[in-house]
């Protein structure tokens, strides 16, 4: 097979590993071979190749997809220093006014009009027995909506640079950004965790939550609740400090995707969909 057509072959897997991983439908027996299969796909072109790809969700020219690790202690720390203790101090950046009144408009419309189309929420390595007491919420992927999806992921990639200055985080190489479309209703929530703390999700670097609702708001929590984090080896625990994010109207949350956090629960007393928290929200991969 034609290099070019690995390497486009490859960062297509990419999307499609987010999406299958995602899709409670699929037996975790099935999703966990599948990813299996395309992180074989992506060793064998790193093994012939050091060429930029390019991500099919964003079109952003990266380099060619690394050896994903076990585990990543620290963006910037080396082998020896793994298992030694450490304290991450809260760390996020909230922008306001993201999107114009139009965009925000097309966004409202895009998840009511898909209301059917949303799939119950899952996570990585939990029972699938288990997840509803770990999360709930409901998710539409990026297929659903291609054309808003392009545009978001350029402001988040055009934004990335002052938020990564801003929040005196490492730069690092882009190689795609991922993106979905959360909707949390009444009693809806996701409890304590880290968006990369397992082999799948190593190359998470950075998280963005875009929240946006209709007017006059018509729920009250679902807070974003982002912890200190401490780092022992493969372990994470909360520590002392936290801070807690509104989800205001047509704002953006950036946040490095290992710190420890959670959604508290959602009230939403008329329970209608149309009233719910929604989100684009995603995980900046190195």
């Amino acid at each position: 097979m034609p290099l070019d057509k690995l390497q486009h072959l490859t960062t297509k897997s990419i999307d499609l590993l987010e999406t299958i991983l995602d899709n409670s439908n699929i037996p975790l027996t099935e999703r966990a071979e599948i990813a299996l299969r395309i992180l074989e796909i992506a060793k064998s072109v790193q093994a012939t190749t050091q060429n930029p790809i390019t991500s099919a969700n964003s079109n952003i020219v990266v380099s060619a997809t690394p050896k994903i690790p076990t585990f990543i202690p620290n963006y910037s720390q080396s082998n020896s220093n793994q298992n030694q203790s450490q304290i991450l101090p809260v760390n996020c950046l909230q922008i306001d006014n993201f999107l114009d009144f139009q965009e925000i408009e097309i966004a409202l419309t895009v998840a009511i009009k898909n209301k059917n189309n949303f799939t119950d929420s899952s996570v990585h390595n939990k029972n699938t027995n288990r997840v509803k007491k770990f999360r709930q919420s409901l998710v539409l992927h990026h297929k659903f909506y291609p054309e808003l999806a392009k545009s978001i992921q350029s402001k988040v990639l055009k934004t990335l640079p002052s938020v990564l200055e801003k929040l005196n985080h490492p730069n690092f190489s882009t190689s795609n950004i991922v993106i979905q479309l959360t909707a949390h209703n009444d009693g809806c929530f996701y409890t304590i965790h880290s968006d990369a703390n397992t082999e799948m999700t190593a190359t998470r670097e950075m998280t963005y939550v875009y929240y946006f609702y209709q007017e006059p708001k018509s729920f009250s929590g679902g807070e974003l609740v982002i912890y200190e984090t401490k780092v022992e080896g493969n372990n994470l625990s909360k520590h002392n400090d936290f801070k807690v994010i509104k989800p205001r109207n047509n704002s953006i949350i950036f946040f490095p995707s290992r710190y420890l956090h959670e959604i508290l629960p959602v009230s939403c007393p008329t329970k209608a969909f149309e009233h719910s928290r929604f989100t684009f929200n995603g995980w900046i991969r190195r």
